[in-house]
């Protein structure tokens, strides 16, 4: 059922921002970073980057970047839900740029260009809509534009409901595993060329496949009891 009321959305919103710590705490996660100075939570970092994962994996990405959000602007579509998401966000010192493909996409990536002057985004290539796994072009053009390189964000979990949506959406169970692996950063020439843009997108893809592919087969194996 859709909640359509603004007061009821801001009340919904509210709700999950106060359940919303003690939710991500109690996920225990283990984070992976190949190259350590794409870790923005180094006391020295002081490059920005732009930080890809799946639409599926959301919260599996902010429980990775809870400890401190306001390191980041987050594009979120203009939808009901999206509203929900941003009301419960917010609270904690996260950056929104509203919009998607769909609906209000320039908008969010004047935003999202204007932001990354002083943080890191965070973006779902394969959002709003799908197809799941298959990273649209506007990561690439965002990456050729502000010189920032993508690092593909692959996520994992123990134990996760899946929804029945597109993207079969996971929310982790309490006091369940999170493992998140970072990629190699990949610089994205500026002034790219339609036809290499293209080539740019399958490359962060197969980068994105191949860390979700090592986050999940890490949950898996930890899940298996000790050999003999």
């Amino acid at each position: 059922m859709k909640i359509r009321s603004p007061l009821l959305i801001r009340l919904a919103g509210l709700a999950g921002a106060g359940l919303l710590w003690p939710w991500m705490k109690s996920l225990r996660l283990e984070m992976i970073w190949r190259e350590q100075a794409s870790d923005p939570f180094r006391s020295d970092a002081s490059d920005r980057y732009i930080y890809a994962f799946w639409h599926e994996s959301i919260l599996g990405a902010l429980r990775a970047g809870f400890q401190r959000l306001d390191l980041f602007t987050v594009m979120i579509g203009r939808h009901q839900d999206g509203e929900i998401i941003t009301q419960i966000v917010r609270p904690y010192g996260i950056s929104v740029a509203r919009g998607s493909t769909s609906r209000g996409g320039r908008a969010a990536l004047r935003r999202m260009m204007a932001d990354s002057a002083r943080r890191n985004l965070l973006i779902t290539p394969d959002g709003p809509r799908g197809p799941r796994r298959k990273v649209q072009a506007g990561v690439v053009w965002l990456s050729s534009a502000t010189g920032m390189p993508i690092v593909p964000l692959g996520v994992g979990f123990s134990r996760a409901r899946r929804a029945g949506s597109w993207d079969r959406f996971a929310v982790p169970w309490p006091l369940s595993r999170v493992v998140a692996v970072s990629g190699a950063p990949i610089v994205v020439p500026p002034d790219l060329e339609k036809e290499q843009i293209d080539a740019w997108t399958r490359r962060v893809e197969d980068a994105m496949l191949e860390t979700t592919s090592t986050a999940e087969s890490m949950c898996h194996q930890a899940g298996k009891p000790p050999g003999p």
